[in-house]
């Protein structure tokens, strides 16, 4: 009889400490983080001049898996006249193989008044590998196969099957401040001469835990556009930004 309370009680107590390491191999998984960035310049005199700049991101991990969510409008007129009307949004999901290596799919929507391009969506897959991987600097290239569709005006709807290759940085060189970087290059394979080039670059100073301030330089650069539409297109945008 005191052999079989001793059995049960020893039972009990394996099963408790097993439920117990368990629960603590299975953590709830990472909420989700994000910055929501507001910028907005004037000027009068000479010229006058309005842009307004609204972009959000949203990042989560889960185990293995790294996904971000980014959108942004952009609205600009020079003279009552506008120059700049583009939104973006993308979706990219990151999924580890080991410390270095990882694979990336990115979808992306595009639609921009002034470069007559009523809808352009890309689907990308591609093969990661992080360059550089410490506590202060993050770095990582990815290169890849993108699919291409574009409704622009004047020009009949295509297909587009290209070579891409990305690359991004970050880079905490103080407890406030932090450089990032990002880089997208996408070429036609049978037409070298059909390429696009997005580059994008910013300081970020935070100046409490939900506050920051930012200034970024963006560059589009499309080498076959529609006639009389800029091939470039570049800016410098000083924002805001919330973060939750």
């Amino acid at each position: 009889m005191v052999s079989s309370v001793a059995l049960f009680a020893a039972f009990s107590l394996f099963a408790q400490e097993t439920a117990d390491i368990e629960t603590e191999e299975a953590p709830p998984p990472n909420p989700w983080t994000g910055r929501l960035d507001l910028g907005y310049s004037w000027q009068s005199g000479r010229v006058d001049k309005n842009e307004l700049s609204i972009r959000g991101q949203a990042d989560r991990t889960v185990g293995p898996n790294e996904f971000r969510a980014l959108a942004e409008f952009l609205y600009g007129e020079v003279e009552s006249e506008t120059n700049t009307q583009r939104f973006t949004g993308s979706f990219r999901w990151r999924r580890d193989f080991s410390e270095r290596i990882f694979s990336q799919v990115l979808t992306q929507y595009e639609t921009d008044k002034i470069r007559e391009i009523n809808h352009r969506v890309e689907q990308n897959l591609g093969l990661g590998y992080r360059y550089v991987d410490s506590e202060r600097l993050k770095g990582s290239i990815v290169p890849g196969l993108t699919i291409q569709y574009t409704d622009e005006s004047g020009v009949n709807d295509h297909w587009d099957y290209l070579a891409s290759l990305s690359q991004d940085l970050t880079w905490q060189f103080s407890e406030a401040y932090r450089f990032e970087e990002e880089v997208n290059f996408l070429i036609d394979p049978s037409d070298g001469s059909d390429y696009i080039v997005r580059f994008n670059a910013g300081i970020v100073g935070t100046l409490t835990d939900s506050i920051n301030l930012s200034i970024r330089y963006q560059l589009l650069y499309e080498n076959e556009v529609a006639p009389n539409v800029e091939r470039a297109d570049q800016r410098v945008i000083a924002s805001v930004g919330y973060t939750f």
